[in-house]
């Protein structure tokens, strides 16, 4: 009985596990299809054209 009652609390560790490091990479998930802040382009052409000449 009480290796049945260790087997299912590992079992809730290792889900929560799972979740802790699903959630952490998740915040690496890049944002697909978003149109760029027109606002921020000229910056971004700007920082390459300075990565070109460098």
């Amino acid at each position: 009985m009480e290796a049945s009652i260790q087997g299912i609390n590992d079992s809730y560790l290792v889900i929560v596990g799972i979740g802790i490091l699903g959630l952490l990479l998740s915040f690496f998930i890049k944002r697909v299809g978003q149109a760029p802040d027109p606002e921020q382009e000229p910056k971004v052409k700007l920082k390459k054209i300075i990565a070109k000449e460098a």
